[in-house]
């Protein structure tokens, strides 16, 4: 199974049958995912697309195993403002407050919130680096973003000191590391890209974000590229990859935004953090409606075979 946010609800899939079931929808545009073993996390920013970011007081939802909403995270201090992905690791909830170029962490003991800023302010502008990915990896947390170049760095987890920076990609979104070499999402080419050279071209003319191993399967999602007044009602597709990451098939979501991001479920899965979260998919026919997506690509064109 897989869980996905698009820009207007939040979504789980079997990818055999392209069965497919609405979890929530009507809280703004949906982001990130996260989950321990019990509970699963999910960013909503409670603002349409394109409103004032500066205004906006994201929050994260909090569901259980039966995806019963159980909580409504926030911090009582800064605002969360345009929210980005979340990261549970260890104790901690990390969030993308991207406006703000800053990391909200709430420790999941004593429910005491912090924030990091991960890289020093410049001219105290907001946005200035765009920080839009997370990832836990051994003693190390990874974040991507792409101002004001696109950029992934590695700080030390305990300490939170940088260890090394590089840059990466084109309008990046994700990281994940494939034998220990980074890889993102090069979102402005429709692409995958790694440090050590390799490219993957998905669909030219479409924007690749989202990236998440399903056992030995891989999963990246595939939006329109279109103007910002017009993203909300935007086509966009999940494809399966093969283990070479060439596409092998999509699932086509027609009319309900860009996809955000996607995480496997009921697998331990190293391109985020390696927890298992189940799901039983009769919950899901107990507690929403089913449907089916339509298989192909939609709108998008893969590179020839």
């Amino acid at each position: 199974m897989l869980i996905f946010t698009s820009t207007l609800a939040v979504w789980a899939l079997d990818p055999d049958t392209g069965d497919c079931w609405q979890i929530d929808s009507g809280k703004g545009v949906y982001y990130g995912i996260s989950f321990t073993e019990d509970r699963l996390f999910i960013g909503a920013r409670q603002a349409a697309y394109g409103s004032d970011q500066s205004v906006q007081q994201n929050v994260v939802l909090v569901y259980d195993r039966a995806l019963r909403l159980k909580n409504v995270l926030a911090p009582r201090g800064a605002p969360i403002r345009d929210l980005h992905q979340i990261l549970v690791a260890g104790r901690s909830l990390y969030v993308t407050s991207t406006y703000d170029d800053t990391i909200a962490i709430l420790d999941l003991s004593d429910r005491r919130w912090t924030e990091w800023r991960p890289l020093p302010a410049r001219a105290g502008a907001p946005d200035e680096y765009h920080v839009n990915s997370l990832l836990a990896a051994g003693e190390s947390l990874w974040l991507a973003g792409k101002r004001p170049k696109p950029w992934v760095a590695e700080f030390d987890r305990a300490g939170r000191q940088l260890k090394r920076q590089m840059r990466l990609g084109r309008g990046t979104h994700n990281v994940w590391l494939d034998d220990g070499v980074p890889g993102v999402c090069s979102s402005d080419e429709g692409a995958l890209v790694w440090q050590d050279g390799r490219r993957r071209m998905i669909s030219d003319g479409a924007w690749t974000r989202g990236y998440c191993r399903l056992g030995d399967r891989i999963f990246v999602g595939l939006s329109e590229v279109n103007s910002r007044e017009n993203r909300a009602q935007s086509d966009c597709c999940l494809v399966e990859l093969d283990a070479d990451h060439a596409p092998v098939r999509a699932w086509h979501l027609p009319g309900w935004g860009m996809l955000h991001d996607v995480r496997a479920l009921n697998t331990a899965d190293a391109s985020h953090n390696g927890v298992r979260f189940a799901l039983d998919r009769a919950r899901l026919d107990l507690r929403f409606r089913r449907q089916r997506l339509s298989a192909g690509f939609g709108p998008f064109t893969p590179p020839p075979a």
